[in-house]
């Protein structure tokens, strides 16, 4: 069957959530919490978003296993409604897995000790704030940061908050996002460090990675970008980039 939470603040907690029938699934409300004390995993379910979606909090201490995507996501019909948070807290690593990648809404890295190891690729469509530890991005993952077709104020969402030395995404995997620029503006790229004054009609396409560059001495940091532009007006305009270490605070 369907687990459903839906009270305005009611808290439901569980020692580890398991979802396989493909008849059934989980779904939290906007005004509602939940607290898993271990793995939340969603193996399979019935085959509708809203039979696996998190409108509401999750905290939790374990791995998120994404086999049948989970959608943790705001809902856009509900005026003044809060997107979708998830909180990963406890003392040891969390993981993120799963064949189906899970597509957050917002997260937030809040562990007493530990790192958050993304060992799949996962959506990223608002914010993720650093608080405590890092994450960790496993080689060959990929963390899409998604804008929404047809923002003009594409700096809105995705957003990295409190990435600092301490906090940050590290690892072998990248960060990548792709979209079509609405109006020529200044944009930071997600709060990634990277800025870009653009025209419309550009396309940027934009990978950050996360190690040394090799030959370049003491002096590397741990940052590199890859970008390309389609479409681009540069026979019109110029163009203008500029790079940061981290983001703005």
């Amino acid at each position: 069957g369907l687990l459903t939470c839906f009270f305005a603040g009611i808290g439901f907690s569980q020692n580890g959530l398991f979802v396989n029938n493909s008849t059934g699934g989980i779904r939290v409300m906007h005004n509602a919490s939940i607290t898993i004390d271990g793995d939340f995993q969603v193996l399979s379910a019935f085959p509708n978003p809203l039979s696996k979606m998190i409108n509401g909090q999750m905290y939790l201490t374990g791995n998120v296993v994404s086999n049948d995507t989970i959608y943790f996501e705001r809902q856009d019909s509900l005026p003044h409604t809060k997107p979708s948070q998830i909180h990963f807290i406890g003392s040891s690593n969390a993981r993120i897995l799963g064949t189906a990648p899970a597509k957050f809404s917002q997260i937030v890295v809040n562990k007493s000790s530990g790192n958050v190891l993304a060992e799949a690729p996962f959506e990223l469509h608002d914010t993720i704030r650093f608080v405590n530890g890092n994450v960790v991005i496993d080689t060959n993952v990929l963390v899409e940061l998604v804008y929404h077709t047809g923002t003009n104020s594409v700096d809105s969402n995705p957003w990295l908050i409190g990435e600092s030395a301490q906090h940050r995404f590290t690892g072998e995997g990248m960060l990548h996002t792709s979209f079509p620029i609405a109006t020529g503006h200044d944009v930071s790229i997600a709060n990634t460090g990277f800025y870009f004054y653009g025209h419309q009609s550009d396309t940027l396409t934009l990978y950050r990675g996360h190690k040394k560059l090799l030959y370049a001495g003491n002096g590397s940091i741990d940052r590199f970008f890859d970008v390309s532009f389609t479409n681009s007006q540069t026979t019109i305009y110029h163009d203008t980039i500029s790079l940061k270490y981290l983001g703005d605070v």
